[in-house]
């Protein structure tokens, strides 16, 4: 059995987020913990690379920092750019040993630092919220404490055993359209979508023959479902959005986004267009960490002037090369090699989802959220700050689903085998 006091060491790791040093980046809390974790539960704990999906994922890292390492001789980067790039693999490397480490593949250890990280984010927005919390403060604030918080109470056993994972989709679906009306657009995507997995995990689990008809052809047609059924979503959002039901804000950021010719989703992360570009130019050696270069600023900013695309703010003000993404801004500045580790672990997720899906599965409503997010995250966010150890926490649920079933996941199933029968 954990410990209780394991249970409030790592909910204490979490809520460590608010501990922020300033040393030419930030370097949090929780990556000064989960660094020092590692030689103290190594050998408490066992051999780190004990699955061979975590094995294969430490070992891309250690490509993807190599990758690093010739691009910025090659592109002879500044030494403090250098740096920075180095320590965000590192440290990102370090939060994903001491969290695999610390939680020892048991959810109730990965739940309670999620629940730490709610808890700064809630007190940071109400006490001292950031420029960005400010700016936005649902958005970078609270929505990031009380959205992982409602998935957590949608993943209790005692709101799956009275009300199933049909109550759980309909926490989900709800806290998908509180932050629709907070105009937080991704999150209301990633929660409803975390909201009709449960659904689909609910009709499969009610007749257990239906888990050997769940192949891998019929997730394929699921995901094409769900990728169809997303058209309903950004209709729901765009007609909101228009109508000016979700504010005056969300109406001109809609219609800034949607001005010109290119797809409102595709317009809100126009990053991307210019990322390509980068890595095309270069593809397998990157453009070095923290890449800078004018040339691909001007040219964001000529392709949206081009399109009849509105903006928020100086596009330009920054010489950074535009990603806004982990899979684009890590191939474009590591090369082929730091791409390279990104799609395996995309690939890592929809397995995860699949496998999750198909099998009896402890937390799913969490699972599905963590899942869905990663997803996203890999796609449209940039990694940086707190990101490090957020997206390592999501990784870890993606390795516990792929690792070797235990018998706590079994035990403490909401769905437990006398209920099959």
């Amino acid at each position: 059995m954990v410990g209780f006091m394991t249970i409030n060491f790592i909910f204490f790791v979490g809520l460590a987020r608010l501990l922020q040093f300033h040393t030419g980046g930030i370097l949090y809390g929780p990556d000064i913990l989960l660094t020092a974790s590692i030689p103290i539960f190594i050998f408490s704990r066992g051999n780190l690379l004990d699955e061979r999906w975590t094995l294969r994922a430490f070992l891309f890292i250690g490509f993807w920092f190599i990758g690093a390492l010739i691009s910025d001789i090659y592109n002879a980067t500044p030494a403090e750019d250098l740096v920075r790039g180095w320590s965000k693999i590192i440290f990102f490397c370090t939060d994903l040993s001491g969290l695999i480490l610390l939680t020892k593949r048991d959810y109730r250890l990965l739940v309670s630092f999620v629940l730490g990280l709610s808890c700064s984010y809630l007190i940071e927005a109400q006490l001292f919220p950031s420029e960005l919390m400010q700016l936005e403060p649902w958005k970078f604030g609270y929505s990031q404490g009380l959205t992982p918080l409602v998935v957590v109470i949608a993943s209790t056993r005692s709101v799956q055993r009275r009300f199933g994972l049909v109550g759980s989709a309909t926490l989900l679906l709800g806290i998908a359209a509180i932050n629709l009306a907070f105009n937080f657009r991704s999150m209301f995507a990633i929660s409803a979508a975390a909201g009709m997995l449960c659904l689909v995990k609910a009709a499969i689990d009610m007749r257990p023959e239906r888990r050997f008809r769940f192949n891998p052809v019929t997730f394929a047609v699921l995901m094409l479902g769900g990728w169809i059924a997303s058209s309903g979503l950004i209709a729901v959002y765009s007609e909101a959005a228009s109508s000016g039901i979700l504010g005056i804000e969300a109406k001109d950021k809609y219609e800034k986004q949607s001005s010109g010719d290119l797809y409102f989703l595709q317009a809100g992360r126009a990053e991307s267009l210019v990322s390509a570009q980068a890595i095309a130019d270069s593809p397998i050696l990157g453009h070095g960490s923290w890449a800078r270069d004018a040339t691909y600023v001007a040219l964001l900013a000529g392709l949206l002037e081009e399109h009849g695309v509105g903006t928020f703010g100086d596009v330009t003000a920054s010489s950074l090369i535009p990603s806004h993404s982990h899979l684009l801004g890590s191939w474009v500045e590591a090369g082929i090699l730091g791409g390279l580790f990104w799609i395996l672990i995309l690939v890592v997720t929809i397995l995860a989802i699949y496998k999750s899906l198909k099998y009896e599965q402890l937390y799913f409503p969490f699972v599905a959220f963590s899942l869905v997010l990663l997803d996203w995250d890999i796609l449209f966010s940039p990694l940086g700050g707190d990101q490090r150890f957020l997206t390592a926490s999501r990784i870890c649920v993606a390795l516990f689903v792929l690792g070797k079933p235990r018998r706590l996941d079994r035990v403490m199933s909401p769905v437990g085998p006398e209920d099959e029968r």
